[in-house]
């Protein structure tokens, strides 16, 4: 007998399963498996709704300058780490 199939019929008996990464064969429950699957599938949903395209807008400035604006637009929290050309 092959040694898939008695492993096979070992994870059966003992109400396991397998899962196979590249060359690692993992062992564990069934429930175990299917929460990770699970998790891992509400992990990849919740990353596709938070990004976001980048967003550019233009605005025009009037009585400014584009320097001085882009020194007081780092400072506040929703525009640090943008990228400003002035």
């Amino acid at each position: 007998m092959p040694w898939d199939q008695a492993l096979d019929i070992v994870l059966q008996n003992n109400s396991l399963d397998k899962q196979l990464n590249g060359n690692v064969l993992r062992v564990a429950t069934r429930a175990t498996l299917k929460n990770e699957a699970e998790e891992t599938q509400r992990d990849i949903e919740r990353a596709q709704a938070e990004a976001t395209a980048p967003v550019t807008v233009t605005r025009v400035l009037s009585y400014s300058k584009a320097a001085t604006l882009k020194e007081t637009l780092k400072k506040i929290p929703e525009f640090s780490g943008r990228h400003f050309v002035g």
